[in-house]
């Protein structure tokens, strides 16, 4: 199943080409008046935004370009890793404005020109495979899978000639977030087997189990905006520690920014096969 007529993949940023306000029925004189109300303004010889347009398309298209890379990747709701700069695209010919937070990406010649303001989702991901290391292109297909973005031969057929590409499909495991997927990734490099979306009754699916007890849950957002969501984790703990389950939960900055200050204390606990030791009987996880 794809995504909802709700999710970013099928909306429009905000930012639109003199063409396709014509086929909306815009003609010249109506562009007037919707320029001189500001319910469009101009943003470069050809393209206007509305007053609430995504920013970063609008920014994209002002500098003679497009979103596209993990920039358009994040617009389309992918959980992307912390890259620095907006990443645009333009024909290889035309100059763009580049300021010091802009990065101009180069796909090569094999791509079509840029049309709209946001790259086309399978696009966006040909341009990304340069900008990502293996870990990051993991996670963002991960994601793209989780999300239901793309299907298999979509995403093979986007990242058509790409090298490492059967690499990468190998290692995903449709984590539901992109920490759960770094965690996972980095353990098992490590040669320790990680299990995710594993069922355990009474408590629901956690998103890593290593070896019969030891659960690792990872927080996907740098804050918690819900109060509620973040009871509701709390209580998760507390229901699998009574089980008798070795819970660490780790945050989003524990993954991104403190991985080698987090990880001495899950390989501790693996070095004294404390995962190994069952729950509660009753309580054994599932496969997921």
């Amino acid at each position: 199943m794809g995504p909802g007529p709700d999710h970013p993949a099928n909306q429009n940023p905000g930012v639109y080409p003199t063409a396709a306000l014509r086929r909306g029925g815009v003609d010249t004189r109506q562009l007037r008046r919707l320029l001189a109300a500001g319910t469009l303004v101009r943003v470069r010889r050809g393209w206007y935004a509305t007053p609430h347009a995504h920013a970063g398309a609008v920014r994209a298209v002002a500098c003679g370009g497009c979103l596209s890379s993990v920039s358009a990747l994040r617009w389309y709701g992918v959980w992307v890793p912390e890259t620095p700069g907006l990443h645009v695209r333009a024909e290889r010919h035309r100059p763009v404005k580049l300021t010091p937070d802009l990065v101009r990406c180069d796909a090569g010649h094999h791509l079509p020109a840029p049309r709209a303001a946001v790259e086309p989702l399978p696009t966006a991901l040909a341009v990304a495979w340069n900008c990502l290391d293996h870990e990051g292109r993991v996670v963002v297909l991960d994601s793209i899978l989780n999300l239901g973005l793309l299907t298999p031969a979509q995403i093979m057929e986007a990242l058509a000639g790409h090298r490492g590409l059967n690499s990468v499909l190998t290692a995903c495991d449709r984590s539901e977030s992109g920490t759960e997927t770094l965690v996972r990734l980095r353990l098992r490099r490590r040669k320790v087997r990680v299990r995710p979306q594993v069922f355990v009754p009474g408590v629901g699916r956690v998103d890593l189990l290593v070896g019969r007890r030891l659960v690792l849950e990872c927080d996907s957002r740098q804050h918690h905006s819900d109060p509620g969501a973040y009871q509701r984790d709390r209580d998760r703990d507390r229901a699998l520690q009574a089980m008798g389950y070795l819970v660490i939960r780790l945050t989003y900055a524990d993954v991104v920014h403190r991985w080698a200050d987090v990880v001495p204390e899950i390989l501790a606990l693996i070095g004294r096969r404390a995962h190994l030791r069952p729950p509660r009987p009753g309580s054994i996880a599932l496969a997921g």
